[in-house]
């Protein structure tokens, strides 16, 4: 898949960890956002965050960051 991806979990989430990481690394453009204090129901958990973020994510130019991006 190459559209634009966000791929979201709670930091207490049902779905592992790992398998989290593995889906946003599968997908080339993909942004992974781990909300805090929150499972799998993040988005009614933190609905305030969640929209921001969901917000930002489709106003914006899609570009995944690299950190190495900042020293160049």
């Amino acid at each position: 898949m190459r559209a634009p991806t966000l791929v979201v979990a709670g930091d207490r989430d049902v779905i592992r960890s790992e398998h989290t990481q593995a889906m946003f690394d599968a997908l080339p453009n993909a942004h992974l956002a781990i909300i805090p204090g929150t499972t799998h129901f993040a988005p009614f958990e933190a609905e305030d965050i969640f929209i921001r973020m969901v917000e930002r994510f489709l106003n914006q130019p899609f570009k995944r960051p690299q950190t190495s991006d900042i020293f160049r």
